[in-house]
Parts: structure tokens; C-alpha cells; sequence
């Protein structure tokens, strides 16, 4: 026992000979990490441009010289342009590229310029999707070859969040003759059917086809007393009275804004349009006028899909139809 207490005595005064430990000097050498691979969008049309952009900063205690930063771009993609805040150069730095195979694109800042602690530098590299692809990602390095001489390297890479392209639907609306009016004498219920056409003349499917209606009111509490979708198939336009053999049930529902006086009408068709496929939909509403007569305002049907950016021709006025 005596002999354990005299090591301990011995080990505690040479600690107090030593001192303290002496921390590790901080490492000198410039540190480069990629602090963001962003897109400007998520989803692209087959066609359309949209943006990378990356930013390399600089965490260490010296500059860094000759900064490079590579971007490794997929196929799916061809490279139109680039753009930094820096000095950097990435003209040429490709001498021979086939557009739809997967390249790397190099920005370079040569020897002139430093890339100081705390610096900060962003290039941005213009794409446009070539066809139809999902979770398509680029990813960038900075200091490719540790040219830069750096503290670490682990942090020199990073993704861009994934993208999907594809292909836009473009929808265009018909009006057809309306079908023969059903007249109540005597009393109110007479209506007629107006059957409108609606085509995809785009590249990509159209998935669910909405309708908006609105009316105005005269009271809160009245309901909505608009065109009513009561009918809706693909294919060619069937006669009156005939019965689709695949109809399409309308998903529809109500808003009230107060501030104007209006109510609305939304129906949601769940379909997949396909391109050149044909879609009908028939509205009830009032009759058309007699030629002597005054017809009641029928509001303007307003027809959308996602991603179709070109409303033209999207809207069906049934009282036009009346005319045909």
C-alpha cells in the first residue's frame, strides 16, 4: 500500500513539472468548401432553361491561388452559358463536347486571383433540359486536384436537389352546336346542353382538367345557379341523349367571395389527357335566346391543367356556341 502511495505522489508532481497541455497550433492552410449547389427550378420542360449555382467559400487561414471549380453536368442537359462573381474563366475548358452525354465544365481563376479567408465566390452555370428525365443532379468540386494545397478535401464537393423534366400539354378549347333545348312551358326548368371539346395539342400528358364558373349573387345565402358540368368522356362527341360507355365523374365544389358579390364553381376532372387526345364536356344551362329574345349572361368557363403555361384558347363561352 505504501509503495501504491508513493507512485501516485510521484506521478502527481512530475504532472505539475510538465504543466498544461499545449493545444495543437491551428492549421495554416487555406480550407475550401462548397457551401451550396441550387437550382432556379424543379421541374423544367423539355426545351426550357434554368440555372445552377455554386458557391465555394474560403474557410481556412490563407488564400488560395489558381481556385478552379468543376461542374460535372449530366445528359440530360446542354450547357448555353456561365456566369461568376468572380474572375474566373470557363470558356474553352471543354475543347471538344457531344451535347446528351454527361460532361464537365471547368471554371478557372488562374494566378492572379486570390481566393482570400472568408471569401466567398459564385458561379452559375445556364442549362437547357433535352428530354424527358427525373432526379437529373449536377454536382460541383472545388480546388479539383488540391492545387490549393488545402486542410482538408472532404468538404470540396456537393449536389445540386434533383430536377425532373418533361413535357409540357397545351389544352385547346371547341365550341360545338348545342344539342336541342328542353322547354318547360308554363314554368320554370327548361334547360339545353352545350357540349365543348377540349384537345391536347401539347407534347405531354395533361393530368386532371379543372373548370372554373363564377356567378354573381344576389343573396348570400343562395346557391350557385351557374352552368352545370353534367357530362364528360374522352373521345369522339357522342349525340344527344347517348350515353358514354366510360364517363368521367366531376369532382366539383363551391367558393363564396363576399367583396364581390360572386360565387364560384370549380370542377376537377382526374383524367390523363394524352398528347392529340380529345376530351368532352357538357354544360347545362339556360337556353339559348329565341332571335327576338334577350338571353341571360352565361359566365365565362375558364379550362386548365398543370404545367400548361399558353391559356390561349382555354376559355368556352356557351352563348357562342349559339351562333354555330
Amino acid at each position: 500500500m505504501k509503495a501504491l502511495l508513493s507512485i501516485l505522489s510521484l506521478l502527481t508532481a512530475l504532472s505539475l513539472l510538465v504543466g498544461p497541455a499545449r493545444s495543437q497550433p491551428a492549421d495554416p492552410r487555406p480550407d475550401l468548401v462548397i457551401t451550396g449547389v441550387t437550382t432556379s427550378a424543379s421541374r423544367v420542360a423539355v426545351g426550357e432553361s434554368f440555372t445552377y449555382a455554386v458557391t465555394a467559400r474560403n474557410n481556412g487561414r490563407s488564400p488560395c491561388n489558381w481556385l478552379n471549380i468543376s461542374m460535372a453536368l449530366p445528359g440530360a442537359v446542354n450547357l448555353t452559358g456561365t456566369a461568376s462573381s468572380g474572375p474566373l474563366t470557363c470558356a474553352g475548358s471543354v475543347p471538344v463536347r457531344i451535347i446528351g452525354e454527361p460532361m464537365v465544365q471547368i471554371c478557372r481563376g488562374g494566378p492572379g486571383f486570390f481566393l482570400w479567408p472568408g471569401q466567398s465566390v459564385t458561379t452559375t452555370y445556364t442549362v437547357q433540359a433535352l428530354r424527358v428525365a427525373s432526379n437529373v443532379t449536377a454536382t460541383a468540386t472545388v480546388d479539383p486536384g488540391n492545387v490549393c494545397f488545402e486542410a482538408r478535401e472532404s468538404n470540396n464537393t456537393g449536389t445540386s436537389p434533383p430536377s425532373t423534366f418533361f413535357k409540357r400539354p397545351h389544352l385547346v378549347v371547341s365550341q360545338n352546336r348545342p344539342y336541342a333545348p328542353v322547354i318547360v312551358q308554363n314554368r320554370p326548368g327548361s334547360f339545353q346542353d352545350f357540349p365543348v371539346t377540349i384537345t391536347n395539342s401539347g407534347e405531354g400528358p395533361a393530368i386532371n382538367i379543372a373548370f372554373a364558373m363564377s356567378v354573381p349573387f344576389v343573396r348570400p345565402d343562395l346557391p350557385y345557379a351557374g352552368p352545370q358540368l353534367v357530362a364528360a368522356y374522352k373521345g369522339a362527341l357522342l349525340p344527344a341523349g347517348q350515353t358514354p360507355a366510360r364517363p368521367i365523374p366531376p369532382d366539383c365544389g363551391t367558393s363564396r367571395n363576399n367583396s364581390n358579390g360572386s360565387i364560384t364553381q370549380i370542377c376537377v376532372l382526374q383524367v390523363v389527357l394524352q398528347p392529340a387526345e380529345t376530351l368532352q364536356v357538357v354544360f347545362r344551362t339556360h337556353p339559348c335566346p329565341s332571335p327576338t329574345g334577350i338571353g341571360l349572361l352565361v359566365p365565362v368557363i375558364h379550362v386548365g391543367t398543370a404545367d400548361d403555361l399558353t391559356p390561349d384558347n382555354q376559355i368556352a363561352n356557351l352563348y357562342w356556341a349559339c351562333r354555330l
